[in-house]
């Protein structure tokens, strides 16, 4: 136990410098406000299509598929987007900011394991980009039951069970994997331009590869859910089992990544290795 303890404690503190590194950071800001308008606007969307769910409802029995109490499902692909994004711009440059900011000597000499460095590395962008989502959520969540406190005409609030779902299967899965590729990448091209056209070509290839899937295919094989899953007040589901299969083997191809990275590191001890492409 104490061991454990004491690799606990070591990928915190990692944890703890990487988030005061990428504070610091102008991009860090910028994905900040990016996320904060993200937040808003689909804040606002799901505000009109909550209204006019409330007329269309009395005409069309389907329109209950997208209303707004299930809707949740159709922000997860924009929060998934953004969040490979941003843990790409987070991590394809993380030894050449050491270098930069001249801490490398420091961090080479810390008595951690690489899986602990790399895990520290992951998990302080993690939870930068992790909090505007939980204000996505939270700001519609409050909404809805703001209007329907004040008698506004409102189908209703988002399904909780759903919102945990996403934020379980969905969020937190991909985050990981998106970037422990990232920083595999960054081990094995080295070049930071190399490392973002590959990884955006990554990217860019999955969500075409999604939005052109039948919806039959998308529980089992998308790497987060949409409105091929449904939720249920009579019956509701926090996860199928195809769903949990799928995150399965994400967080297993995400600890491939991680574990082949740790491998592939190469410490300079004397001369760091500063490729800026």
């Amino acid at each position: 136990m104490p061991k454990i303890s004491t690799h606990a404690m070591n990928i915190w503190h990692l944890t703890i410098c990487e988030i005061r590194s990428c504070t610091r950071m102008v991009r860090t800001w910028l994905l900040m406000t990016l996320a904060l308008g993200v937040c808003l606007v689909q804040v606002g969307y799901w505000s009109s299509q909550a209204g006019l769910y409330t007329y269309a409802s009395l005409n069309s029995p389907a329109t209950g598929v997208f209303g707004p109490r299930y809707m949740i499902f159709q922000l997860t692909q924009p929060i998934v987007m953004w969040l490979a994004l941003g843990m790409l711009f987070f991590a394809f440059d993380a030894r050449s900011r050491d270098v930069r900011d001249r801490i490398f000597e420091a961090v080479d000499s810390r008595p951690v394991t690489n899986l602990e460095h790399l895990v520290g590395r992951l998990l302080g962008p993690a939870i930068l980009l992790l909090i505007p989502v939980v204000l996505i959520l939270a700001m519609v969540l409050v909404t809805g039951f703001t209007v329907q406190v004040l008698g506004g005409e409102l189908a209703g609030v988002l399904d909780p069970i759903s919102v945990l779902s996403i934020l379980t299967w969905d969020i937190i899965p991909n985050v990981i994997l998106w970037g422990t590729l990232t920083l595999l990448l960054s081990k094995v091209l080295r070049f930071r331009v190399a490392v973002g056209i590959a990884a955006l070509g990554v990217m860019l290839f999955y969500f075409l590869l999604i939005a052109a899937m039948p919806l039959y295919l998308e529980t089992g094989l998308s790497t987060y859910t949409s409105t091929a899953f449904l939720t249920s007040d009579i019956a509701p589901k926090f996860v199928s089992w195809d769903v949990f299969l799928n995150r399965t083997g994400v967080l297993i191809l995400a600890s491939s990544f991680l574990l082949l990275a740790t491998g592939l590191i190469r410490e300079c001890s004397t001369v760091p290795c500063d490729h800026n492409g």
